[in-house]
């Protein structure tokens, strides 16, 4: 039978619980450093990401307002890496390294399309009414100062075009292309040739048009909840005949659609938590759930595993080399570029 000792012997042990518990330490401090969706400029000699870096007793809070969110590493040596912060912007928005500026960037924002520099000055705002509407995705060619922009206000899809100046980063040559009923939002929005452009939407609908509005082909993809925008990207490959591939990533895996045959190819089949295709050679990278990254031909068979935990795999623009954020520990990790040579 058990016993229990006399309630006057249990006053020792509770008063000792006190004292220890006034004793307690208060939480440490982490020291958190990450990097999100890098992007290669143009000429391949600059790799961009989102960033994070900050000390806090809780991670979950996030960096403090005013914290650097943006991070360049220059590959030819002229500049040290160095991260800054720029008013707006946020780690996980979409951005673009302008092809006829490297010293300037273009980012997708809650407030429109963002210009800025390599020092995190702003340069310009594209939005409402400068454009008919406040821009949520845009498709930047790589030569020349065009771009396409698409977004939703008050239930109506608009799309069209625009060139943009110099100082003070005006746009120019404003066309709307499309401009319709649309009950769902638009996630990316990608040129697939000189007459025709493919659209995304919230609902996995993809749709090509042609510049006069009219539909060419269309498929329904299956959503992607809460995903970046990064990972709702459009992505095109041609082949050397001109024939025209897009790919994307839905909740199924990484999909092949054939807007001239109107057809869908499931490539790879499971969670793929990021994505990329060199539109200059038959290779594409890929990030599973596990972590993994795997180099693959375009029809999705794998070629060789990259490296454990290098998560967000961008290809550089000859397709010889691939930028990846390399966790190191939970709190921890850092960008980096390897060569398929090496």
């Amino acid at each position: 039978m058990t016993r229990f000792p006399p309630a006057f012997s249990l006053f020792p042990s509770f008063l000792l619980v006190l004292v220890l518990s006034g004793c307690s330490t208060e939480p440490e401090t982490a020291d958190i450093e990450h990097f999100h969706n890098p992007s290669w400029s143009p000429d391949g000699m600059l790799v961009a990401a989102g960033y994070e870096r900050f000390a806090s007793t809780d991670p979950r809070n996030g960096a403090p307002p005013g914290s650097p969110n943006f991070y360049i590493l220059d590959l030819s040596a002229r500049r040290e890496p160095h991260a800054f912060h720029v008013e707006g912007f946020s780690h996980l928005d979409r951005f673009w390294i302008l092809p006829d500026s490297p010293r300037v960037i273009a980012a997708i924002t809650k407030d429109g399309l963002l210009f800025f520099d390599r020092d995190g000055k702003r340069k310009g705002l594209l939005t409402k009414p400068t454009l008919p509407v406040k821009p949520t995705c845009a498709c930047f060619s790589n030569t020349g100062s065009s771009f396409l922009w698409a977004g939703n206000d008050n239930g109506r899809l608009k799309i069209g075009t625009a060139s943009y100046t110099s100082e003070p980063w005006h746009p120019s040559s404003v066309m709307l292309l499309k401009d319709t009923s649309a009950e769902t939002g638009v996630t990316d929005v990608l040129r697939t040739s000189d007459t025709t452009y493919a659209v995304r939407f919230d609902d996995g609908t993809v749709s090509e048009y042609r510049l006069d509005g009219t539909e060419r082909a269309r498929f329904s993809l299956v959503p992607l909840r809460d995903a970046t925008p990064w990972l709702l990207r459009l992505h095109k490959f041609s082949d050397v005949s001109g024939h025209v591939s897009l790919y994307a990533v839905d909740d199924s895996g990484i999909v092949m659609l054939n807007p001239g045959s109107q057809t869908m190819t499931f490539l790879v089949k499971g969670v793929i938590r990021g994505f990329d295709i060199n539109p200059l050679t038959s290779f594409m990278v890929f990030e599973t759930r596990t972590g993994d990254t795997w180099l693959a031909l375009r029809d999705g068979q794998p070629l060789l595993r990259l490296a454990p935990q290098h998560i967000m795999p961008s290809l550089s623009p000859d397709g010889k080399s691939y930028a990846a954020v390399a966790c190191l520990t939970p709190y921890r990790d850092t960008l980096t570029v390897k060569s398929f040579s090496r």
